[in-house]
């Protein structure tokens, strides 16, 4: 069963890539998941960190000032 925050960017996203939405807000084609929370062994733990993870970056990003 999904989280309360997974249904939560589940709905942002299907709510921001509405045509009407996109209009008013185009920079919103530029929101993305960041998928930092998964599980993983030692190995790749390593591997992800030296490619820069970083524990605490939020979820979803929108490079927009």
């Amino acid at each position: 069963m999904p989280r309360n925050e997974d249904k939560e960017q589940q709905t942002l996203i299907k709510w921001s890539g509405q045509a009407c939405i996109r209009r008013e807000f185009p920079e919103l084609k530029l929101l993305f998941h960041i998928p930092n929370e998964r599980k993983c062994g030692p190995r790749e733990c390593r591997r992800l960190k030296l490619m820069g993870v970083k524990a605490g970056v939020p979820d979803l990003f929108l490079p927009v000032p």
